[in-house]
């Protein structure tokens, strides 16, 4: 065949290219809006390699060249594409930081392994082929439509200029309490105002977004690492007491998860099967955060403490810290991010124990990991270092929208025929789907504790969401958290003791279970969790443990020091008033 020569030449080097457009095509074949994923990810992607092509003047060699590194992580992103109907993000390269290869091996397996690097060795030999075809010369011969192709393909980004330019000429406002900040230098490091430009619409695609992912990766370990330096070196000083018998002592921060939807709590649908089967559990149904949000909320349940500037407090002990110089084992496994503007904060935390693990691969932003990945690693965590006490702090994805997917199918238990107007409002399925949330989340619960139970040692567990979360209905159509409603602020929580541990201080289950509505307020964990283990700490004071003799409740201040019990609530969102002059009493 004469022309057969030509068309290899051709056809090679095109294939080579079409390769790294199987990411974007796997995108839109997977994901639940294939329209979104189109524009964002093949449409993109093809405008950008053809305005290579032209610009390069068709000499393809170029952008094979380009391509190869990219071309070579095609089965990686095919992969993470195919199981999460997402495309990666710098979440997952955070991800791949904090793993090693023997913990990658177990997450892929051996068959998966193979095949992956049986594809990087066919896309090698693909690109090997297609560079020895390609030659030097332009592909196809010269034309004027060439020239009309190329500046068709820079419109989109002289659009995305001009956009960038507009927003770059706004300028950003002011963060109240910014100067008079005092503990938190290495909390302005993470909460610097965040310039949203092109750089946002092109980091879905694949390859040309990967740039992009790598830059935030780089940009958001730059600010945790100056958050790092800012903050002051923490000197604790503290120890076990003689005769406490703790052995293991389990921290579960949970996810916007309201305390009116568990069964135990008195809701009529059955949502907490586990937890009630379970005696010596005891659900807590008055407790309060002081934060709608997370980022604020976990490390206030971490450290006891409130900034005065609504600012996490990071450069202060946790007790993490206070366990680690007890002698403690200390371990952090999360089913969250390793980093992000809603997670840096809580990583300086979790930086600080012996052992952190993330586990999810994806992230709140889309279907990812349940939380059931914590239970091996709890269980292999519970079997390391024989001989050691062990602190575990296990972070939950919870019931973080969406809800739908953050159950398995087997737990979508709560479906039902909505009535007209609820169809058109959606109002029925969402509340339904938060049940469900709700009812898995009781189960991982229930599975932590029975892998306590089979320890035989003196253990305990306490649970508590880090905020509470919104539900629309007719009345209110607020939705999520964050908002300054009553529900975004009161948590479900939960405290478990074995019986080993309520043996060697008798009367604590039933002193909780008597207080199971008590006001209890989230800051309050910090010395519950160090009382159950019977740990001596100069900052301690018992007065703030649910589990001591001598708690006393307090004033539940959320916010920037506003007292809830005595706020004015309005509305049918029952939002609440700030009042100055009131806002302490």
């Amino acid at each position: 065949m004469p022309h057969s020569p030509q068309f290899g030449r051709v056809a090679w080097p095109l294939l080579a290219l079409a390769v790294l457009l199987l990411p974007d095509l796997l995108w839109a074949v997977r994901s639940d809006e294939p329209l979104h994923a189109l524009q964002h990810g093949l449409v993109f992607s093809l405008c950008m390699l053809l305005g290579g092509f032209v610009w390069s003047r068709r000499r393809v060699v170029f952008l094979l060249w380009l391509g190869l590194p990219f071309a070579l992580l095609v089965p990686f992103e095919s992969y993470y594409i195919w199981r999460y109907s997402f495309p990666s993000s710098a979440h997952v390269l955070a991800i791949i930081g904090e793993t090693n290869a023997s913990e990658a091996r177990a997450y892929l397996g051996y068959p998966l392994l193979a095949a992956l690097l049986a594809s990087l060795l066919l896309i090698g030999l693909l690109y090997a082929i297609a560079l020895r075809r390609a030659g030097r010369q332009p592909l196809f011969p010269e034309h004027r439509a060439w020239r009309w192709l190329g500046v068709a393909m820079l419109l989109p980004f002289i659009s995305l200029a001009i956009g960038e330019v507009a927003l770059i000429g706004k300028p950003s406002p002011e963060r109240a309490g910014d100067a008079a900040d005092q503990q938190s230098q290495a909390t302005h490091a993470l909460l610097k105002d965040v310039r949203f430009g092109m750089d946002e619409v092109m980091t879905s695609s694949f390859p040309f977004g990967i740039p992009f992912r790598l830059s935030t990766y780089l940009s958001e370990q730059q600010r945790l690492n100056e958050a790092r330096l800012k903050s002051r070196k923490i000197q604790v000083t503290a120890a076990t007491a003689a005769d406490s018998a703790a052995e293991l002592v389990v921290l579960v921060i949970g996810e916007s998860a309201r305390p009116d939807r568990w069964h135990a709590n008195g809701y009529p649908r059955q949502t907490t099967p586990a937890i009630e089967a379970i005696p010596e559990a005891v659900s807590l149904s008055n407790v309060l955060s002081p934060w709608p949000a997370t980022r604020n909320a976990v490390p206030t349940l971490l450290t006891g403490m409130i900034d005065d500037q609504g600012l996490p407090p990071i450069a202060v002990p946790s007790v993490i810290d206070v366990y680690r110089a007890a002698g403690w084992e200390t371990y952090w496994l999360s089913n969250q991010s390793p980093l992000g503007m809603h997670d840096s904060t809580i990583v300086l935390h979790a930086d600080r124990a012996q052992h952190r693990q993330f586990l999810n691969g994806g992230d709140y932003t889309q279907a990812s990991d349940f939380d059931e990945v914590l239970i091996p690693a709890m269980e292999k965590a519970l079997h390391d270092a024989p001989g050691k006490k062990k602190l575990l702090v296990l972070h939950l994805l919870g019931s973080h929208i969406s809800y739908a997917d953050r159950y398995p199918a087997a737990f979508a238990q709560f479906e039902r025929v909505p009535s007209a107007f609820e169809k058109i409002g959606g109002f029925r399925k969402v509340h339904d789907q938060y049940d469900n949330s709700i009812l898995y989340t009781d189960y991982v619960l229930g599975q932590f504790i029975a892998r306590l139970r089979a320890t035989g040692k003196a253990a305990a567990l306490v649970y508590a969401s880090d905020h509470g979360q919104n539900l629309p209905d007719l009345q209110c159509q607020r939705f999520g958290h964050g908002h300054p409603a009553e529900d975004s602020f009161r948590v479900a929580a939960l405290t478990w003791l074995s019986p080993q541990l309520e043996a060697s201080r008798p009367g604590t289950i039933e002193r909780l279970r008597g207080r199971a509505a008590a006001p209890f307020h989230l800051s309050e964990i910090f010395a519950t969790v160090l009382d159950l283990g019977g740990i001596e700490y100069e900052k301690l004071d018992h007065r703030r443990s649910w589990s001591d003799k001598g708690w006393q409740p307090g004033k539940r201040l959320i916010g920037n020091f506003l007292n809830f019990d005595s706020a004015e609530l309005s509305g049918a969102c029952h939002l609440l008033k700030y009042d100055p002059q009131a806002a302490g009493s």
